[in-house]
C-alpha cells in the first residue's frame, strides 16, 4: 500500500514538472522538429525509467539486436497491464506512439505528452471513425515515425495471448513498414492480479522483423499471435 502511495504522488510530481519540460520541447520544435523528437524521446524514457524504479520494477530485455535501424517500424505487443506503456517506453530505443482509448485524453498533462509523442486516442464505440484514424497514423509509420499497437483490443491479465483482431494489422499489409512482434512477460502479476503495483521482474523479447510480403491482414494477425504467443509456450 505504501509503495502505491509513494508511487501515485511520485507519478503527478513528475506530471506537474514535466509541463516546464514541455514548454521547452515546444519552443525547440519551432526550430527544429528533428531535435525537438529526440528530446521527448529522451525525457519520456527518463520519466519511464523512474516511474519503474521507484515502484521496484526491473526489466530483462532479450532481442535489443532485432530492432531495426530504421523508423518505419510497428512493434506489435500483447498487452497484460497499464504497466506494458512505461515498459515500452523504457526498453524501445526509438520515439514511439500508441494506437490507446480516448478516455486517456482526459487525463491532464498526460495528454499533452501522448500527442507529443505521436498517440493516436480512438473511441472503441466507433469502429468506423477509429480505423480512419489509425490508417492515417499507420501512413505517418512509412514516413518515419514508429508505433506500437496492442492487437488483442484490450488487457489479457495474464500470460495468454488473447485474439488478435485483424483492423489495425490489415491497414499494414503491402505497406513499407518493418513489424517487430514483441512479447511482454509478468506485468500482469505487478499491477492487474490485485490491483496495485507489487515490486518483481518483468520480461520483453523483442523477435525479428516479421515477413510479410504478400500476406493479407488475417494471415498476419495469425502469425504474429504466433510468434508473440511462441515465448509463453516454450
Amino acid at each position: 500500500m505504501l509503495r502505491n502511495i509513494i508511487l501515485g504522488i511520485y507519478f503527478w510530481v513528475l506530471m506537474i514538472l514535466s509541463l516546464v519540460i514541455f514548454i521547452l520541447y515546444y519552443l525547440l520544435r519551432i526550430f527544429s522538429i528533428k531535435y525537438s523528437s529526440l528530446f521527448v524521446m529522451r525525457c519520456t524514457k527518463i520519466w519511464a525509467g523512474h516511474i519503474l524504479a521507484v515502484a521496484g520494477i526491473k526489466i530483462y530485455v532479450n532481442g535489443y539486436e532485432n530492432v531495426p535501424q530504421e523508423d518505419n517500424v510497428c512493434f506489435v505487443s500483447n498487452h497484460q497491464s497499464y504497466l506494458d506503456i512505461p515498459v515500452i517506453y523504457a526498453v524501445i530505443p526509438k520515439q514511439v506512439g500508441f494506437v490507446a482509448k480516448k478516455e486517456l485524453d482526459k487525463i491532464p498533462l498526460l495528454n499533452l505528452w501522448m500527442r507529443a509523442l505521436g498517440c493516436v486516442l480512438i473511441d472503441r464505440k466507433k469502429p468506423s471513425s477509429s480505423l480512419q484514424k489509425t490508417r492515417k497514423r499507420i501512413d505517418k509509420v512509412e514516413k518515419g515515425r514508429p508505433l506500437v499497437i496492442f492487437p488483442e483490443g484490450t488487457r489479457s491479465k495474464d500470460n495468454r495471448v488473447g485474439k488478435f483482431k485483424t483492423g489495425s494489422i490489415q491497414i499494414m499489409a503491402g505497406k513499407n513498414i518493418k513489424i517487430v512482434p514483441v512479447t511482454i512477460m509478468n506485468t500482469h502479476k505487478l499491477l492487474e492480479k490485485d490491483n496495485a503495483v507489487r515490486k518483481g521482474e518483468v520480461y520483453v523479447y523483442i523477435h525479428p522483423p516479421m515477413q510479410h510480403k504478400n500476406k493479407n491482414g488475417k494471415s498476419m494477425a495469425t502469425d504474429l499471435e504466433h510468434i508473440v504467443g511462441s515465448v509463453f509456450n516454450a
